[in-house]
């Protein structure tokens, strides 16, 4: 009785564990640490970090991107981006890269890669204007993943299988 109980319990771990690592693999192998509604919150506390002094802060732009959401600031006579992956399943994000300081947006260039894409944005500013255009493109980390969740299902599968010819031998020799 004990013997089955325990096997029943190690196989609903192992399951839990590998639907845990398959969600970690398919969303970019990564902690997303930021509630999406906090995004706004948190880069003004960077922005505030970096440039104590900035008086005039303000968010000129804030737009979402395949999975990547794009912020551009103007403090005082400069500017700060902001770039986060968003996670594919759960409503958070993480910051993939943040440069405050530039003098001017005429041209700005920055590739940001997440789960599914390659985005390169190039940011410019005309009169006031922030305009930003987006070449993306499909990275090779999906067929990975697709991989990945394959053996994870037939792993999970598997598990289920040989946890269940346990119990039912357990069961045949009580």
């Amino acid at each position: 009785m004990k013997k089955r109980k325990r096997t029943y319990i190690t196989e609903i771990f192992i399951v839990i564990l590998l639907i845990f690592l398959s969600v970690f693999i398919i969303d970019g192998k990564k902690f997303y640490t930021i509630s999406n509604d906090e995004i706004l919150e948190h880069n003004e506390d960077l922005l505030y970090q970096s440039m104590p002094t900035a008086k005039n802060v303000e968010l000129l732009l804030n737009k979402d991107f395949n999975h990547t959401s794009l912020y551009i600031y103007k403090l005082d006579d400069t500017y700060a981006v902001f770039s986060y992956n968003k996670s594919l399943f759960l409503n958070r994000s993480i910051l993939n890269s943040y440069t405050y300081q530039l003098k001017d947006l005429k041209e700005y260039k920055i590739t940001v890669s997440n789960q599914i894409y390659d985005n390169n944005f190039s940011i410019s500013s005309v009169n006031n204007q922030i305009e930003v255009e987006n070449n993306a493109k499909r990275n090779k980390s999906l067929p990975l993943n697709l991989i990945n969740i394959t053996v994870t299902v037939l792993i999970i599968i598997s598990v289920y299988f040989v946890g269940n010819k346990l119990v039912k031998d357990n069961k045949k020799d009580e």
